[in-house]
């Protein structure tokens, strides 16, 4: 009987509520996919089917093979969460991959009311004897948590993992239970498979989940209810969440290492925490998105019209009367659960007020600044600086709430005796908090049918991979997810987790290439099949498409297939690998005006930056030439190579650097930044040149309200092969760990010209001090006939300054005499450490290191 009331009427409820929320999807279970186009249904549909079709070939469902063509990739989220997709997965393999991830998000939905369902009854079962009351009470506590805004908001957009919450209620009874005296083994494990159910779910649930209950519910009972803490709470405690997080070890390895990593991976450095924060007027606002509530007030639509997804936390009437009955009539019983709810609501706003999806701003003594909230200080701690959605915390603020519920539905109905009233009563109070709640009506669904051209693709077998453009467009890499799961083959790319791990370099000059906005089509034609692209997508509403279906049918002919939304294209063979140096500018960071210049941008708080892709073939020896100029002030200039800084400039006018690099064959990244921030101005970029060039038409004012912020200006930028100045290597060791790799000098000069010399170095420790470079060019006679002396980086990057290990590249210039005599001179480079000028050691016996 126990188990029955436990496990039948609940889940038949929840069932039913769960067909009310996302109606119509069980009418067509098999023919649309669940969750809004925003979303992530596409990834997690594309999820379960990978999985399942691992299984049934043979492959590893861990490891993305089908992803990052030819090497597939390792995500480490998926492989800490794979509740997200294993039951998804097998589902598939009966019903298909569509209709598995919809019979999937519906049982997640059931399974959320019914963990709750048990909690409030254990809870209620505290106060009073098991009761068909008790049994209606618990259910609406369970419905509540279960179709609470916050959660339709993740149902919506597909987010699977943000939506398994089945295992707070449970760690949430774990963690009551020790504290009141009553927790035992059975207490200890039940906490520790929920944290285990919680974090194969969501890596953010310590964040969202836990430290809410842990700082409001544990804050509450030591400040409040410590006399009725137990000895051994602490101890039993620390057993379960020890226990848990144990059990998640082997599978959080990977992720914690990327998070604890120097270079995070892209999705574990997004930001966000201010847009995907709510609002204060989230919890008084419905949504208008449902015939019932067209007609609210204005300010409903601002708050969820562009947040309803992490933004959505309306409380509902029904919910405050049973709670406010609850407060009123239960008291010290029920503030723990009140606690815990405003803490996670105070949290959810985020670091700083919202109000009406704007940020609020006071002005003090004629300072303008924004009005900082509580979850400021904890956002950038480490490990909860990897999570963005502060919007989440009102996942759990609803499960307090759902008690709350709970405790005053009770004492309600409790005052009905016939049941058959207290079920009337319950039941007209489930269908009002349903409507009250429901986010979207008809619940949002994606059309689930495919091109036929894709299921064509999966029987040819000369197809190594297909590439969908653009690139970075989160809408296109999602579509790309979907559409292989009919065609079967791999992809350039793929999206895992909030972009693509592939090296964004191979991507933007692959896209650029396929667009046209790279080389001639011959070229792109060679550049494309050598990468394994043999398939091109064009997501068009997405691309300048007039421009770019011109170049797509002079390089690859006529189209596989071609609809309003997409554009297949097979790329031809026979053209060779490009020899020369490719390159493009990075899609963000550069943004550029009529003048015809490029700009280094950033924010008050963050340096500008800047990237260049390139491929290098061969040796890849280039020489860069960039012609740039500083914005109101000069500006230090570091340039890195695939991510390690190499070289620094000083920019005090408009010049001409000519630096070079070598590189494997591939792609690579050079990243320009400069060592100040930007300088915001209400002016156009171009009229902050400190040089006084030309500025471009139009003036220099910018729209009211628009600020500029930018650092640098890049004009031109060439890359060509090394030539005469190709590296030669003559790797020399110094002391402290400085290696001399090698340098680039031409081989001959003429009388009165500039000798440019180019040193490359390793230090694999700290120099001891503050070192400066020195070049003599010395005659036959061993006479020093000119030098240079200084600091690196054009004195902006002292050795103090270096890394360890560091390379660095230094480029300088020697005045050669005009009266010089034609011979052989030879060159001489070392460090000496300044201001005593006591050089640097140089080990072994090479002509010179004697003298250091």
């Amino acid at each position: 009987a126990a188990l029955w009331m436990g496990l039948v009427p609940p889940t038949l409820v929840y069932g039913v509520a769960a067909l009310f929320i996302t109606w119509p999807l069980v009418t067509q279970i098999g023919t649309v996919i669940a969750g809004g186009g925003w979303g992530d249904s596409f990834e997690y549909v594309r999820l379960g089917w990978w999985a399942g079709h691992a299984l049934t070939t043979g492959q590893n469902p861990f490891v993305q093979s089908l992803f990052a063509y030819p090497d597939g990739l390792f995500s480490a989220t998926q492989a800490a969460q794979p509740l997200i997709y294993w039951p998804g997965a097998l589902l598939g393999l009966l019903v298909g991959p569509v209709a598995g991830f919809n019979v999937f998000l519906m049982g997640i939905l059931i399974l959320n009311g019914l963990s709750a369902y048990w909690l409030c009854r254990c809870l209620l079962l505290e106060h009073a004897a098991p009761s068909p009351a008790m049994m209606l009470a618990a259910l609406i506590g369970g419905l509540v948590f279960m179709a609470f805004p916050a959660q339709q908001g993740h149902l919506a957009a597909g987010h699977v993992n943000p939506l398994s919450n089945y295992g707070l209620p449970l760690l949430a009874l774990s963690l009551w239970r020790i504290a009141t005296g009553r927790g035992d083994r059975r207490t200890i494990l039940l906490g520790a498979a929920a944290i285990l159910a919680l974090g194969l779910s969501n890596f953010t649930f310590p964040v969202y989940g836990l430290l809410p209950l842990l700082l409001f519910g544990g804050g509450y009972v030591f400040v409040a209810r410590r006399w009725a803490l137990r000895p051994r709470a602490a101890g039993q405690i620390a057993w379960m969440l020890g226990g848990g997080f144990l059990l998640l070890v082997p599978f959080y390895l990977p992720l914690v290492a990327e998070a604890l990593a120097p270079e995070r991976p892209a999705y574990l450095q997004e930001g966000g925490s201010v847009r995907y924060s709510a609002d204060l007027l989230a919890f008084v606002s419905p949504s208008p998105f449902t015939p019932w509530t067209r007609g609210l007030p204005d300010f409903t639509r601002d708050v969820l019209g562009a947040n309803n997804t992490e933004g959505a936390a309306y409380v509902g009437v029904v919910a405050a009367v049973l709670a406010l009955t609850t407060l009123w009539r239960r008291g010290k019983s029920a503030q723990l659960w009140l606690v815990i709810a405003l803490g996670g609501m105070i949290l959810s706003l985020g670091p700083l007020l919202k109000w009406r999806d704007q940020p609020v701003r006071l002005t003090i003594d004629g300072l303008s600044t924004h009005l900082a909230l509580p979850w400021a200080l904890f956002q950038d701690l480490p490990i909860v600086d990897i999570t963005r959605t502060p919007g989440r915390f009102n996942v759990t603020a609803g499960l307090a709430l759902g008690v709350l519920a709970a405790f005053g539905l009770h004492v309600i109905v409790g005052r009905a005796r016939r049941v058959r009233v207290q079920a009337a009563l319950s039941g007209a109070l489930a269908v009002v908090i349903l409507f009250e709640y429901q986010l979207f009506w008809p619940f949002p669904v994606i059309p689930a049918a495919l091109p036929g051209v894709f299921a064509a693709l999966r029987e040819r077998d000369d197809v190594r991979a297909v590439f969908d453009v653009p690139w970075n467009d989160p809408v296109a890499q999602k579509d790309a997810l979907y559409e292989q799961t009919a065609h079967g083959h791999p992809l350039i790319a793929g999206y895992v987790s909030r972009g693509t791990s592939v090296d964004p370099a191979r991507l933007a000059l692959l896209s650029d290439a396929a667009t046209g906005a790279l080389a001639d089509e011959a070229t792109a034609r060679g550049l494309l099949r050598a990468r394994g692209a043999d398939v091109i997508v064009y997501h068009r509403a997405l691309l300048d498409w007039e421009p770019t279906l011109a170049f797509a049918e002079r390089a690859f002919g006529p189209a596989l297939y071609v609809d309003e939304w997409r554009a297949v294209y097979a790329v031809p063979a026979g053209d060779p690998l490009p020899a020369g140096p490719l390159f493009t500018l990075a899609p963000d960071g550069w943004p550029h005006d009529e003048s015809g210049a490029y700009w280094l941008t950033g924010t008050p708080d963050r340096v500008p930056r800047g990237e260049v892709y390139f491929t290098a073939a061969g040796e890849g020896d280039l020489v860069w030439r960039l012609d740039i100029a500083p914005l109101v002030a000069p500006r230090t200039l570091r340039i890195a190579l695939d991510g390690e800084h190499v070289m620094s400039f000083a920019v005090s006018g408009r010049r001409t650097l000519v630096f070079h690099t070598r590189a494997a064959p591939g792609f690579h990244t050079l990243r320009l930044e400069t060592a100040e921030n930007c300088t915001p101005a209400p002016v156009a970029p171009t009229c902050l040149l400190i040089d006084g060039a030309a500025q471009p038409n139009g003036g220099c004012t910018l729209p009211a309200g628009q600020f500029a912020c930018a650092s640098l200006a890049l004009f031109a930028i060439e890359a060509a092969p090394a030539g005469e100045m190709a590296f030669r290597e003559q790797p020399v060791a110094l002391d402290t760990g400085l290696s001399l790799l090698g340098f680039r000098a031409p081989a001959r000069i003429m009388p009165g010209e500039a000798l440019t010399v180019e040193t490359t170095w390793r230090a694999t420790q700290h120099l001891p001090g503050d070192y400066h470079l020195f070049v003599h060019m010395v005659g036959a006679d061993g006479q020093p006939v000119a030098q240079f002396d200084g600091a690196p980086g054009e004195n902006t990057f002292p050795t103090t300054a270096w890394d360890a290990p560091q390379t660095w590249i230094e480029a300088v210039h020697i005045d050669v005499p005009a009266g010089s005599a034609p011979g052989v001179y030879r060159l001489f480079t070392g460090w000496y450490r300044y201001p005593d000028l006591i050089r640097l050691s140089v080990l072994g016996d090479a002509p010179g290191a004697a003298d250091g």
